[in-house]
């Protein structure tokens, strides 16, 4: 979670670290790294598979699969449930991309996951993605570390993460590399 990235660079555990926007600290140097949207992410043979966007009845009416509270993640589809007026019906909770796949490949969820998260599950045709009609859930992750002296590895790691920005950003979108 973006407290817990926070807290290990405040207290020396980290170096560096990625973390959901809004992070603020007067010693920590925060850098937005890209913005990805989230998608409703339905199994194979779910009902909605076959189409490219649900409505926020039909995700109403479903058990989703959601991260863990706290997470960058589940506060973005908190408050999206909330500015829509959604109670979700929670099937399962866990701070595990991978689990959260499988569980909606097997048929026990939905999940709200990032594009990029599942473009294999997607290309493999295991997992489908559909957007929500009339909603965009975007989320914006910082590389987030100490301001003050860093170790020179620590400012090369930064330094190279910078210099491909554009091409995280391009990955965040779902579109190919350009570069090796």
């Amino acid at each position: 979670s973006t407290e817990h990235t926070v807290a290990d660079i405040l207290n020396g555990a980290a170096d560096v670290g990625f973390a959901s926007l809004a992070v603020y600290s007067p010693n920590l140097q925060v850098t937005k790294l890209f913005e990805d949207e989230l998608s409703l992410i339905v199994s194979k043979d779910h009902k909605l598979a076959k189409k490219r966007a649900a409505s926020v009845k039909e995700i109403e009416t479903e058990k989703l699969i959601l991260f863990e509270r706290g997470s960058s993640i589940r506060r973005a589809t908190d408050q999206f449930f909330d500015q829509i007026g959604v109670r979700p019906d929670l099937a399962l909770e866990s701070n595990d991309t991978f689990f959260i796949k499988r569980m909606v490949e097997r048929g026990l969820g939905v999940s709200l996951l990032p594009a990029w998260t599942v473009r294999d599950e997607v290309m493999a045709g295991t997992l489908s993605q559909l957007q929500i009609s009339g909603h965009r859930l975007r989320r914006s992750v910082a590389l987030v570390s100490l301001g003050r002296f860093q170790p020179s590895p620590t400012r090369a790691f930064i330094s190279y993460i910078l210099k491909h920005k554009a091409e995280i950003q391009a990955m965040a979108e779902g579109e190919k590399r350009t570069k090796p």
